[in-house]
């Protein structure tokens, strides 16, 4: 009974700090928190931790980083059969690479942007369940979602 009155209080004293809090008229300011997306979160994407800013870039950053992201997915699949762990730290290169771009996909095709972003997820997905068929579909994505972009955005 004395705890339940003391999670109460507690409760209460809580929801009081807050409202008085959210007024407007502190001066006391919180951190601010990031914005959290599938892609920051490495949920449904298969990112790493470090996430995105989804900075837009020239399109010559994003050429070059294309094809640097495809050779990196090929260097993974001919990786895989021989060295599982090697593979999984160049996934983390290949996102790595991939996020500092990527808002620049975003930005100008959410179509291909989530192409590209599925096949890196099936590559990640294939080297952790070491499963080349899934790599192979992943690149394949990634190829056509990155040519395509390409031809769309020279």
């Amino acid at each position: 009974m004395r705890s339940s009155f003391i999670v109460s209080a507690a409760t209460a004293f809580g929801l009081v700090l807050g409202a008085c809090n959210s007024s407007g008229g502190s001066s006391v300011q919180s951190p601010a928190t990031p914005a959290v997306s599938p892609a920051s979160t490495g949920q449904s994407t298969g990112t790493t931790a470090r996430g995105s800013t989804y900075e837009v870039v020239p399109d010559s950053a994003v050429t070059a980083g294309l094809s640097d992201v495809q050779a990196q997915a090929i260097e993974i699949k001919s990786v895989l059969g021989t060295n599982q762990a090697e593979a999984k730290a160049l996934v983390r290169q290949m996102y790595d690479s991939w996020f500092l771009f990527e808002g620049t996909v975003r930005t100008n095709d959410k179509n291909l942007y989530l192409e590209i972003e599925d096949g890196l997820a099936a590559i990640k997905a294939g080297v952790e369940q070491n499963d080349p068929s899934k790599v192979d579909k992943g690149l394949a994505d990634l190829k056509g979602g990155a040519s395509a972009y390409l031809a769309k955005h020279p």
